[in-house]
Formats: structure tokens, sequence, C-alpha cells
């Protein structure tokens, strides 16, 4: 499968009559009613690796439109039709897809382009009608190419797909740092919808704190610049987190859990067994304790206080703490204890939360401590405190630990599998700067997003501005560390689209798969052209092009050059401003502009035109002894 056209009838006020290529096997072009296929040899297929497909890049400032083009590409099928309904009249536009041998795929926003005056004319739909095909917006259409024309076939990819013996599925991943754009839900990051259309999947929140793990492995040795102390520590939390109550519960209740933590804590440990054999056995049994306390007095009194007033009170926790402490006191003191107790206060947690919602504590945290307990001992650095040396090779039991707390994290908020694993073990990661960080994130998504997705499968990444807020000596190395951690991947099929606004990310990038996004002057629509001249360019002559800047100076000296140069050709000015000009040029360190304004300069400054007059002068002179008074003159 690969992505081949988007053609944007319209969206909104942004776009009219806009098309973009994805392709270098395939030029397509949708004139005067006809949709043209033509196929095109590849000589440069394999230029960015074995599996992958292509690489296009929308680039332009902000506000151009670069994050609705991937929006159009990204939205989930709820979001694309919830758009599509509430601005129907102002939103169409379709994508493209080749999907094996002549066979194509099409996701139509709307019927206008099977049917009626305006539509696609070398489509043969063979008298099927719309309410069979394409019945609601956004439902998958397939179609073979005969002669240049496209001849309906059925409808749903997934369905045909499996029907004709090609197993391999097709997802994209949308991954964004814009956790305010309001075409996107992000409520639903876990969702696929690869019924009607392809799936999408947004990556949006959070860190994968596996593939940081490994990349901090990775770059260890790559740069100076990644030279930073490279550790990541687990610390239990839970002791920070126990006595933050629910702001609902009175201050008599409070009173009361407070005084039940060191009541509660002194019985755990009096009647279970606290391993201090070694650093990691202390370690466990304190997180066990901690989190039997935690889980009792602050989530589960939680989930009781949110009953119905006459339904709670500390009469009800007081029933349930006598309860639980009667059966710590009758367990024997071996580590299945501990698991028996928390497993009960768990247990009774997601017991109670299911009157309001669907919570799954129980699995998260029994699913935790496990990897915790296959941690080699060298980890545990203190009581509280897993610390992993990055500058060390990748150890497996590491990794397995920080897979699954990324999977109890990306769940924490969503129905079924709501847990609290955050409040009760924190990750550090390295100090890092803003822009090394927003570089880890991005590549950690990257790769959890392939990794996703089964051997044979096809994906399409979709990044937004992956060079936002990074060092350009980062931007500059972007595209090859992106391209040699896909290039791993080699059992899957991948397509890339990104945007940015960065110079040296352009010059990376095929020129055919350029398009520049800018805005035309007059109607404030956007238009989407190729830009030809971009790959392996150097950085000063992209500057220079208008499509990237304006100029190449800040605005604010460019504007007091200008001020200068109108006040040097135009204006009277008194010799102490004229030296406040003069110490300003010297200041200027593009050679050619300081030219051009000492030249200005100089044609203004009175003493520079008498002492160039007194020169020339000079020149006839033949008396050396009048010629040494005048340079002494001159000088003082």
């Amino acid at each position: 499968m690969e992505l081949l056209y988007l053609y944007i009838k319209r969206y909104d006020n942004v776009f009219e009559n806009q098309q973009i290529n994805f392709s270098s096997n395939y030029n397509i072009e949708y004139k005067d009613g006809c949709l043209n296929i033509e196929y095109k040899d590849n000589n440069m297929k394999g230029y960015y690796g074995d599996n992958i497909k292509n690489i296009t890049l929308l680039h332009g400032k902000n506000g151009a439109g670069k994050s609705t083009l991937l929006d159009l590409l990204g939205m989930r099928l709820d979001d694309r039709r919830r758009n599509s309904h509430r601005k129907e009249n102002r939103r169409s536009y379709f994508l493209m897809y080749h999907l094996y041998d002549n066979y194509y795929g099409f996701e139509f926003s709307d019927s206008s382009y099977i049917e009626g005056d305006q539509k696609i004319t070398n489509i043969n739909m063979h008298g099927i009608e719309v309410r069979q095909s394409l019945y609601k917006p956004w439902v998958s259409l397939i179609f073979s190419l005969e002669d240049n024309k496209l001849v309906y076939k059925n409808n749903f990819f997934k369905r045909w797909m499996e029907e004709n013996g090609e197993r391999a599925e097709t997802r994209y991943a949308y991954i964004t740092e814009d956790k305010y754009n309001s075409r996107i839900n992000s409520n639903f990051v876990s969702e696929d919808d690869g019924e009607y259309i392809f799936a999408r999947k947004y990556y949006i929140n959070g860190i994968c704190y596996e593939y940081l793990y490994k990349y901090l492995i990775y770059m260890k040795n790559k740069d100076e610049f990644w030279r930073l102390n490279k550790n990541i520590d687990i610390v239990n939390i839970i002791k920070d987190e126990l006595s933050v109550f629910r702001n609902e519960i009175d201050d008599e209740t409070e009173e009361y859990l407070d005084e039940k933590i060191d009541e509660l804590d002194k019985i755990l440990k009096d009647s279970l067994n606290l391993d201090e054999e070694n650093i990691k056995a202390e370690f466990i049994s304190r997180f066990y304790i901690e989190l039997i306390e935690y889980y009792f007095l602050n989530r589960f009194s939680g989930w009781i206080w949110n009953r119905e007033p006459e339904s709670r009170g500390i009469d009800i926790l007081q029933e349930k703490y006598e309860k639980l402490v009667s059966r710590i006191e009758t367990m024997s003191e071996d580590e299945e204890c501990f698991d028996e107790i928390l497993n009960y206060v768990l247990n009774k947690v997601d017991t109670e939360a299911r009157r309001t919602v669907q919570t799954n504590e129980q699995m998260a945290i029994s699913e935790m401590l496990n990897v915790i307990k296959e941690l080699p001992e060298k980890y545990f650095k203190t009581n509280r405190k897993i610390r992993i040396d990055c500058n060390e090779p990748i150890e497996e039991k590491v990794s397995n630990l920080l897979r699954v707390y990324d999977f109890i994290y990306r769940g924490k908020d969503n129905e079924g599998s709501i847990n609290t694993i955050d409040n009760v073990l924190g990750i550090i990661v390295p100090e890092m700067s803003e822009g090394q960080r927003v570089f880890l994130d991005i590549i950690s998504k990257v790769t959890l997003a392939v990794d996703e997705i089964e051997n044979g499968d096809n994906i399409v990444l979709l990044i937004d501005e992956p060079d936002r807020a990074i060092h350009p000596e980062l931007a500059r190395n972007f595209i090859d560390i992106l391209l040699r951690n896909l290039n791993e991947c080699q059992e899957r099929t991948i397509q890339v689209v990104l945007s940015s606004h960065s110079p040296f990310i352009v010059t990376d990038i095929l020129p055919e798969n350029v398009y520049a996004i800018t805005r035309e002057e007059g109607n404030n629509k956007s238009i989407i052209k190729q830009k030809q001249d971009t790959f392996a360019t150097n950085i000063y002559y992209l500057l220079m092009d208008t499509f990237m800047l304006e100029n190449t100076f800040g605005k604010y000296s460019y504007d007091k050059i200008k001020d200068v140069i109108k006040r040097l050709k135009y204006d009277e000015i008194e010799e102490q401003e004229l030296n406040s000009i003069k110490d300003f040029i010297d200041r200027i360190g593009e050679k050619t502009v300081r030219k051009k304004l000492l030249e200005l300069y100089y044609a203004k400054d009175r003493r520079y035109v008498e002492k160039q007059k007194i020169s020339q002068e000079i020149l006839h002179i033949d008396d050396e002894e009048k010629l040494r008074k005048i340079k002494r003159i001159l000088d003082e």
C-alpha cells in the first residue's frame, strides 16, 4: 500500500483547489474534472532505505496551513465526520492510495466526486448507486484502473483486502505536540477505526520511557551534545501522595485519615516481615506496605467519600479499617501475605470505584510489581530508588519494566484501565534542554508507533514540526537519526509525511516531494507548490528565499538599519548623532551591508568630505616640511 495523492476542493477559508503527490512512483493531477494517473519510473527508489516508500515535506511559515494538511491526513474517523458534518459545504477533499496490482483506494469526504455535475469524469460506478457504496461520509471505495478509467469494485478497504488475500494492514500514526488542536479529540488516543477507512492513531501526550531509555544508550557516544548524566531513576513517591486527600473530604475525616496513616504503618510493619536483607528486598517490602496504606487510606477512602452523604462517613471508614486490620493480624510473615493483603485492598478499590467508573488498579499494580521483582539487584540504589545507568548496554529486564510502565500509564485515563500508577512510581529522566527533550520524545513516539504494527504491515507516519524548540544542530541531524531508526524495521513498510519550517530538514528531502505552503496575497488562501531547488542546498541560499524568510536579519535590527539609511539619505544630522550612527555601522556583521552604509555615512559626514578634499590637494604639494606640518595638523 502507498499513499499517493490528496486533492482539496475546499477547506474552510484556507485551501481551495490544491493538490499534493506523496509518491515518487506516480504523477497524479485532477484537472478539468478528470483524474489523470500516470505511472513514472523512479530511479531514486530506495534512497531513504529499502523499507521506506517516501518522505514528503510540507514546508512553510507558521499559520500557512501545514498542520491543517496533516490533520486532513491523520484525523480519526469520528473526528473526520464531526468536522465534516459541522461544515459540510466548506470542507471537501479526498485521499487516494495504491492498494496492490491495478487496484486503487479512495477516502472521499462526500459523494460529489462520484455523482452529480462535478463528479470525477473518468470514474465508472457501473450503475451502482451512492447509497450502496458511499452511503455515509468516509466509507472507503476500491477501483481498478483500466485505460485511465477508474472502475468501481467494492467498498471497505480492510474487508476487500482480506477477501483478496492481501493480509497486510495499514495504519496512520499522527505524532504531534499540538494538544489544543480542536480538530482532533485526544481523549481517544488509544482507539483505532480501521473498518471504514485506514486506521488512525494519535500520539500526543506523555513520553515513551522504554524508547527513551534505548535512545539514551544509543546516543551515549554519538556527540558531545548528548554527553550528559544518563541515569533514569524510578522512585517510590507514595509518601508524597499519601496524605493528599480529596478536596471534598471534611476536616474531621481528613484528621481521622492522617491518624490512621501512622497507625496502619506500625501494624503492617509489626505483623508483616519487613525484609532488610538487601536493598532490593527492603525496597520491595517497603513498597508493598506503602501501597497497602495508600490504596486503602487514600484511594479506597476517597471512593467511599464519593457515595451519597448518607452512605459515607467516619463510621463507615472505621468499619472497613477494622476489617483490614483483622485480616492483616491473621496473616503469616511471607511475601505471599503481602500479595494477598495488597490484592484484597486493590480489589476493594476497584469494586468501590465501579459505582462511578471502571478502574483497574489491581491489574496495574500487580503487573508493575512483577516486573520490579524481576529486575537485577544492582539497579536498587536505596529503599526508595531504582537507578538505571544508560551508559551500560541495554538490559532486557529494564526495557520490560519501562514497557509495562508505559502501557499502564497510557491507559490511566481510559475507561476500563483507569489507574494511578503515576501516584506511586515516579520516573525521573536526565536533566536536558527543552530541545533535547522534544527531540527524544518525537523519536521515541515514532519508534513506538512502528513497533506497534505487525511485521508485513504498512504505516504512514505524520510528524508535526519535529524541529520545534530544538537546536539547529539537532534539526540538521534529525532526518539522519530518524532514518537510521526506521531502517532497522525492515519487516514493515513505512511512509513519512512531516511538516517543518527548518532549512536544515528541507535540504535532506528529495525536491519532488518538498511542498512550500504560502499565503496568497489578496484572498489570504494558502497555495501549495513544489520546490525544486532545496535538496542539498546551502542553508544561506534557502534562508534568502522569501518562502522561508522575508530577510535574513532579525526584524528589530533590520528596522534599525532601514531607519539609519533613511536618516543618512534625507535628514540633517548633528555631529554627535553622526558619531552614534558610525558606531552602529561599525557593529554590523554583514560586510556588504556595512560597506553600503559606510558609503552613505561618508557622503553625509562633512568632516570626512573636507578631509578627502584636503587629501587630494596634498597630493600636489612637493615641499616635505609643509607636508609634515599639514599631517600634524590633521592628526590633531
